[in-house]
């Protein structure tokens, strides 16, 4: 029996994956994956990126395949110079190892191997698929207003599934699920607060796979990348990484963009997820409270603020390389006028 979370095909019948799930040692190519910096690569570097998601994409741990996935988007973003064709096929392979990542996982998930279960992963694999033809977009050179509609009504109900298992591990007492859930959730609400404006040249997709991962540069970690680009042309990529909270050790840690999913997101004495993710969906059915109304308003007109100050910052020569479009920088702006940020708070 085949479901949908989103636009991502998974399997509902955990025994229609298991062929497809094995245990694996630590694999070398997805080791030289996470070792690169975390920014969009140049040419050369994503020729390596390609063979990487050769080496993958035959696995069948969700991991290997979500980043097999990434491998070939990015290879097809950083090559602008090859063939159309040929980049096109690239995110076709990426869907489909992002598509067999979300089964894998959900069989996993369900099984008793208990150490294997990320509970969001599968979600986190939908919103890749979901968002890729924004990518797709950029290859073309066209990101039409359908494209964003659509990728947005996809996302929107991926963040719906997400918050209905919040909602469930709320009410189980299982706090595992709990924390998984509620911190994609805000990661979807800062995606839809700035997708939510169908911007053509401006609009946010998941990270790369690497990073996420904090084993190698961990301070270029972070959950979303913010793309600029006019007619296919990547103009620049704001890093962003969205925390529920921040403790002090977080605010020295990343030089994303750091912004607090109950602070900046939300409105008082509505910190919980499904409080901006109500009010972003009632907006979007046009029945929306004044109150709904402020709160999607305010999390888009915050989250946009924050950027543009992050993005007036110095550019941190130190972090990556200066040749990339991607830049990590200075945010003395963004802690000077936005709360919550200054590491003494």
């Amino acid at each position: 029996m085949v479901g949908r979370i989103g636009s991502a095909e998974v399997y509902a019948d955990p025994s229609a994956a298991a062929s497809e799930v094995a245990l694996f040692s630590p694999h070398p190519s997805y080791e030289q994956y996470l070792k690169i910096h975390k920014v969009l690569v140049g040419p050369r570097t994503a020729v390596t990126l390609e063979k990487i998601h050769e080496d993958l994409s035959s696995e069948s741990l969700p991991r290997y395949l979500s980043a097999a996935g990434w491998a070939a988007a990015e290879a097809a973003l950083a090559q602008d110079t090859v063939p159309t064709k040929h980049r096109l096929r690239l995110l076709d392979a990426a869907v489909d190892c992002w598509d067999r990542a979300a089964r894998n996982q959900m069989f996993l998930n369900q099984s008793e191997k208990v150490h294997l279960a990320e509970y969001s992963a599968p979600y986190r694999a939908a919103l890749d698929i979901a968002t890729e033809p924004l990518l797709r977009g950029i290859v073309l050179g066209n990101v039409t207003g359908k494209v964003l509609d659509d990728v947005f009504e996809d996302c929107l109900a991926i963040a719906n599934a997400n918050a209905a298992e919040y909602t469930d591990a709320l009410a189980n007492g299982d706090h595992e699920r709990i924390a998984e859930h509620s911190g994609f959730g805000y990661e979807c609400n800062a995606l839809l607060a700035l997708n939510r404006l169908k911007m053509k040249t401006w609009f946010a997709v998941p990270a790369f796979a690497r990073s996420d991962s904090g084993h190698h540069h961990p301070e270029q970690t972070h959950d979303l990348s913010v793309i600029r680009q006019k007619w296919g042309v990547i103009k620049g990529i704001t890093p962003v990484e969205i925390k529920a909270a921040a403790n002090a050790r977080a605010k020295r840690r990343y030089k994303a963009l750091l912004v607090r999913g109950k602070m900046h997101l939300s409105t008082p004495g509505k910190y919980p997820p499904t409080e901006t993710l109500g009010a972003i969906n009632a907006v979007h059915l046009g029945n929306a409270s004044r109150d709904q109304m402020k709160l999607a308003e305010q999390a888009s007109v915050t989250l946009i603020d924050m950027l543009r100050d992050y993005r007036a910052g110095e550019v941190l020569g130190g972090i990556a390389t200066e040749r990339s479009v991607t830049a990590f920088r200075s945010n003395a702006l963004v802690v000077a006028r936005h709360p919550g940020l200054n590491v003494a708070v």
